[in-house]
């Protein structure tokens, strides 16, 4: 079993990550919750499954990031790579999946579909879906990403966004 991308969000006083599960270039995968009160190691307590996908699926539950829109709802956006990036509701209260509701909301035209690692971030009134990490600083929110150079070197990228009058996010 491959591990992919988790997301911790800290809520509260408790620790919160999903994680992912499968067999590498498969469609058998599935998302899980954990908590912690701490969030040191050894203190995390398995909450349950979030969602899982089969070889039957068109898409795979790989990628985990949690997000809280500003009513205090919980949202996860999982990436897929076969049919784009997904979205479920979930329960506040556990963490866990509420209802049947699946939306996608992005995906590639042309000969691939894929797209993954989604990162969903809000900034001010506007919600901002990444490929990538953002995380806000007190100065700036700061974009991480690996990318490839052309000699096939893999790097890290660290940019600084900022947001235009119209609240178009972009990187300097």
């Amino acid at each position: 079993m491959a591990r992919f991308l988790v997301s911790l969000v800290t809520m509260l006083v408790t620790a919160v990550i999903a994680y992912a599960a499968s067999t590498f270039g498969s469609r058998n995968s599935a998302i899980f919750l954990a908590t912690s009160a701490t969030g040191a190691s050894g203190t995390w307590a398995n909450q349950g499954l979030v969602i899982s996908t089969t070889s039957a699926s068109s898409y795979n539950a790989i990628d985990p990031n949690l997000v809280t829109d500003a009513a205090g709802n919980w949202w996860l956006s999982f990436g897929s790579f076969w049919t784009g990036i997904k979205l479920i509701p979930l329960n506040s209260s556990t963490g866990l999946r509420s209802g049947s509701a699946l939306y996608s909301i992005a995906q590639r035209t042309g000969a691939s579909t894929a797209v993954e690692a989604p990162f969903i971030f809000r900034h001010g009134s506007y919600y901002y879906l990444w490929h990538q990490a953002v995380i806000t600083d007190s100065d700036a929110d700061v974009l991480f990403y690996h990318y490839y150079a052309d000699n096939g070197a893999s790097l890290l990228g660290i940019n600084l966004i900022a947001y235009d009058g119209a609240g178009w996010p972009y990187v300097y």
